[in-house]
C-alpha cells in the first residue's frame, strides 16, 4: 500500500519552517492544520492515517514519541493496540468457520468439556458478541491478585473463568468480558491445531502484506513510541505489558498495517462477504448507554448518521482506534500514545471531522483563547431554552462547564471574550446582551449548523449541601443495575459510585438525593418499612430506574 505522509508540528525539529506555520495558521484550512491544532508539538502526538477506497493512504504524524527526549512521532512507528486484537479473534473464528472446522453455533463444552453443565448453553457466537455471561478476567480477585501476570500462560488465563457463575443466561444481555476472547484464542488454537500467533500470521498478516504487526514487543522491529496517561491536568509515563492477554489484547501494529487488514477484509481476501455481514451485525441493543453497539469482534456505530465500522483498543499509555465507513470505502486509523481523561482529542470527532472536509463540508478549526477569571464568573448562571430545558453555566478552577437538563457536563473554551466552543464538536456559542449591555442570554450553534439561543434567569446554578457521615453511611451497599451491579461507598461529604468501569462522585442534593459532577442525574434513595435504605431509582432526563439494593 503506498502512503503520503504529511508531518506535523515540525517545531523541534525546523524552528525557522515552523515560525512561518506560526504566522500563518488562523488561515490555513485542511486536515494538516486540523490535527496539528489536537496534537500540540510539544505534547505526546499520534499517528493518523486517511484513505479513501482504492487511492493511497495519507499518514499524518503530529506531536512526541518520547517528552523525555523530545522525540517526534514518527509514521511508521508500531502501537500497542489493545482490544484490536479482537477484530483478528474474530476474523480468525470466521476463518476456521470456511474451513469447516467449527462453527459460531458450537457449544463452549464442546472444545472444553471441563467446564460445567451451566456452560452447554454458551456457544461460539455468544463469545464473539460478548453475550456469554461470562465474567471477565480483570474482574476476578484471582487475577486482579496476581503479581506477575506476563507470565501467564493460556490455560491459566483461561482458568480464572472456568466454572464462575454466568452473569446471565447466553444471548439475552451484552456485557464486554475479556474472558471470551480468551477462551476464543484457545478454540482457534484445538480447531487449528496450531498455536494463535501462528494461525494469525499465516491466515491474516502474510495473506494482507502485514509486516509491520507483532505479539511480542520485543520481537517490534523499528521505534516504540512511549505512552502517557493524562490525570487532571497532569501527564504521565504509562505502559503495561499486554502479552498475557492473548487474543483479547496481546498485539502491536503501525496504522498502515491495521490499513491494510481492512482493505483485506473489504476486498475478500480473508473471509466471505456473507461471514464480513455477521461479524459487521449487531445481535442485540445493548442498553448500556454507549452511542454504539458491539457486533462480533467490532463495534457498529454512526458518523453523521453513516453507519461506521470501529475497531477500539485501550491499555495504559495507549488508545488506538480505526474507523471504516463502507458507503464511501473511507478508512481513518488514529494512533495517539496516550490514554486517561480528559484527553484533547476523539476519535469519533476527528473522524467526524475529517469525513465532513473529504466531502466538501465547511469546517472549521477553533483554537483556544486565554480570558481572565473574572470574565468567566460574570458568566455563571441558568439559561433557559424552553419550558423543560435549562443549560448552566457553570465556573469551577477558572474553567467554564455547561450543563443541560438530562445531559452531561462539558467544559467550553474560550474563542474570544464572548465566543465558546467545546472541544472535540463542532458546536459554538455567543453570549448576548441586551441594548444597556447587560448578560441577557446566549446563542447557539450546534454540530448540524442549527442556531438555539436561551435566556438567562434567575435560578441558582447547583450547589451541594452538607451531610454528615452517620447519614452518608445509609445509603452505601450495592445495587443491581442489571448489566453491572453498583458499589456505592462514602468519601468525606460525598458518597463515591463504582460501577465496574470506572468511579466518581455524589454530591448531596437534599437528605436523600444525589448528584453526579459529570451529568445532569439524579440518585434517589428509598427506605422500606423499617427504615433502611432498600433501593434506589436514577433519573436522568426523562429516563427513570429504580434497582433494588443488593447488599
Amino acid at each position: 500500500m503506498k502512503s503520503r505522509i504529511i508531518p506535523l508540528a515540525l517545531s523541534f525539529i525546523l524552528p525557522v519552517f515552523s515560525l512561518h506555520l506560526t504566522g500563518c495558521k488562523k488561515e490555513e484550512t485542511g486536515i494538516k492544520p486540523f490535527l496539528e491544532n489536537i496534537y500540540a508539538a510539544d505534547k505526546p502526538g499520534a499517528v493518523v492515517l486517511v484513505k479513501l477506497g482504492n487511492s493511497p493512504a495519507d499518514l499524518f504524524v503530529s506531536g512526541l514519541a518520547d517528552l523525555e527526549r523530545q522525540a517526534a512521532m514518527e509514521p511508521d512507528m508500531v502501537f500497542p493496540i489493545g482490544s484490536i486484537t479482537k477484530s483478528f479473534t474474530a476474523v480468525s473464528i470466521m476463518i476456521l468457520k470456511e474451513q469447516g472446522k467449527l462453527k459460531t453455533s458450537d457449544s463452549l463444552t464442546k472444545y472444553f468439556p471441563e467446564f460445567s453443565p451451566e456452560y452447554d448453553e454458551v456457544n461460539i457466537g455468544h463469545l464473539l458478541s460478548h453475550t456469554s455471561g461470562i465474567l471477565s478476567y480483570n474482574r476476578i480477585p484471582e487475577y486482579l491478585n496476581c503479581e506477575d501476570k506476563s507470565s501467564l500462560s493460556l490455560e491459566q488465563m483461561k482458568s480464572f473463568s472456568k466454572n464462575k457463575p454466568l452473569l446471565f443466561d447466553p444471548g439475552t444481555r451484552f456485557n464486554y468480558s475479556n474472558s471470551n476472547y480468551i477462551i476464543l484464542t484457545s478454540i482457534i488454537e484445538k480447531a487449528s491445531g496450531g498455536t494463535y500467533q501462528d494461525f494469525v500470521t499465516k491466515e491474516i498478516l502474510e495473506k494482507s502484506g502485514m509486516n509491520s504487526t507483532f505479539f511480542d514487543i520485543s520481537a517490534v522491529k523499528g521505534s516504540l513510541p512511549l505512552g502517557y496517561e493524562y490525570t487532571d491536568n497532569s501527564i504521565k509515563p504509562s505502559s503495561e505489558d499486554t502479552g498475557h492477554t492473548f487474543g483479547a489484547g496481546m498485539m502491536f501494529a503501525s496504522a498502515a498495517d491495521i490499513s491494510l487488514f481492512i482493505q483485506s477484509l473489504q476486498d475478500g481476501v480473508l473471509i466471505s462477504r456473507e461471514s464480513l455481514d455477521y461479524l459487521f451485525s449487531v445481535p442485540l441493543e445493548h442498553k448500556d448507554g454507549r452511542p454504539d453497539e458491539y457486533a462480533h469482534g467490532f463495534w457498529v456505530t454512526r458518523i453523521d448518521d453513516v453507519r461506521t465500522i470501529k475497531m477500539e483498543g485501550y491499555c495504559n499509555g495507549f488508545f488506538t482506534n480505526a474507523f471504516y465507513l463502507p458507503v464511501s470505502r473511507t478508512q481513518v486509523v488514529i494512533f495517539p500514545n496516550t490514554s486517561g481523561f480528559p484527553r484533547p482529542d476523539d476519535p469519533a470527532y476527528i473522524t467526524r471531522w475529517i469525513t465532513r472536509y473529504l466531502r466538501g463540508e465547511p469546517v472549521k478549526i477553533l483554537r483556544k483563547t486565554e480570558m481572565s477569571a473574572d470574565i468567566l464568573e460574570s458568566y455563571q448562571g441558568v439559561y433557559r431554552i424552553d419550558d423543560s430545558s435549562t443549560r448552566q453555566v457553570i465556573i469551577k478552577e477558572g474553567k467554564l462547564y455547561t450543563l443541560r437538563t438530562g445531559g452531561p457536563i462539558m467544559e467550553a473554551f474560550p474563542s474570544s471574550e464572548e465566543s465558546f466552543f467545546y472541544p472535540n464538536t463542532f458546536t459554538a456559542f455567543t453570549f448576548t446582551r441586551n441594548e444597556k449591555g447587560d448578560l441577557s442570554g446566549m446563542k447557539m450553534t450546534d454540530d448540524e449548523g442549527i442556531p438555539h439561543e436561551a435566556s438567562l434567569t434567575v435560578e441558582p446554578v447547583r450547589k451541594p449541601i452538607t451531610l454528615d457521615d452517620k447519614k452518608l453511611r445509609e445509603f452505601t451497599g450495592k445495587y443491581d443495575f442489571g448489566y453491572s451491579i453498583y458499589e456505592i461507598k462514602t468519601d468525606q461529604n460525598c458518597l463515591t459510585v463504582d460501577d465496574g468501569w470506572r468511579e466518581y462522585l455524589l454530591f448531596p442534593e437534599s437528605e436523600n438525593s444525589f448528584y453526579p459532577w459529570h451529568e445532569d442525574a439524579h440518585w434517589v434513595f428509598q427506605k422500606d418499612e423499617n427504615g433502611l435504605v432498600s433501593s434506589l431509582t436514577f433519573k436522568k432526563g426523562s429516563y427513570e430506574q429504580t434497582v433494588r439494593k443488593v447488599d
